[in-house]
């Protein structure tokens, strides 16, 4: 069993760096080239309220990839810190950090729901 965790982190810990390395890659080029008036597109209509993507969009990296490998892929608290190659300490601290912000940032959201 061991063995396969390792192999899960070690897998999600490549997925997580590729991830990282395509979206700076992503960022750098959308900021070099202009997107014409006409390409502009609006975004897709979603189920959820786009204020909650945009909250946890806004979360310090560190604390963004605790709460969506934890509590969005429901992966184990040991599983994130292998991931993230810290201790599981720090794993707990910084969702609860990111929860903190999310409540915050989403405090009218909650407030309306029954």
């Amino acid at each position: 069993r061991t063995r396969r965790g390792a192999f899960v982190a070690w897998l999600l810990t490549i997925a997580r760096n590729l991830a990282r390395n395509r979206l700076r890659t992503t960022r750098r080029a959308e900021r070099l080239r202009p997107v014409p008036a006409s390409d502009a597109r609006p975004p897709a209509a979603s189920d959820a309220d786009p204020r909650i993507d945009a909250a946890v969009a806004a979360l310090p990296d560190d604390q963004r990839a605790a709460f969506v490998l934890a509590l969005v892929h429901g992966l184990p608290l040991e599983t994130v810190a292998l991931v993230e190659d810290v201790p599981e300490g720090t794993v707990k601290s910084r969702l609860s950090r990111a929860k903190e912000r999310l409540r915050a940032a989403l405090r009218d959201v909650l407030e309306k729901t029954p």
